[in-house]
């Protein structure tokens, strides 16, 4: 990911910029596959979402395809939100994070590599009930 250094901790604290409890409120709606509330969190968060992608991937297109993702794995991943335990903002960044990582190819023809989703990051699932990276 070039020499971009990102401070992780400053980034998943939650930030005054986000409301947390308007986020959990859209996440929970999302959740029972409410459309508005996932456009509600795009129109509010999707700029922010965008720039902290943008660190992680640093070309515009594939940050912007990135970002499509991202509101995807949310939609698909919203009925698990509450089993992570985090903020809502640390939940979202952790999506960011694991889209961004899934499209880093480090190593050659790796593109083919699985989404290892947030709930396997933030090390909720069971190893045997998680997808394999491998």
């Amino acid at each position: 990911m070039g020499d971009v250094r990102i401070d992780w901790q400053r980034i998943e604290k939650p930030d005054a910029q986000f409301d947390q409890a308007l986020l959990r409120s859209l996440i929970l709606r999302i959740a029972a596959k409410d459309k508005e509330a996932l456009k509600t969190l795009y129109q509010r968060s999707g700029g922010k979402l965008l720039g902290i992608t943008q660190l992680l991937i640093a070309d515009r297109p594939a940050a912007e395809n990135a970002l499509v993702e991202i509101f995807v794995c949310i939609w698909n991943e919203a009925p698990r939100f509450e089993a992570a335990g985090v903020c809502p903002s640390q939940w979202l960044f952790l999506i960011v994070r694991a889209v961004a990582q899934s499209r880093a190819a480090p190593y050659p023809n790796s593109s083919s590599q699985p989404f290892i989703g947030p709930v396997e990051w933030a090390g909720i699932l069971e190893p045997s009930i998680a997808r394999s990276t491998t």
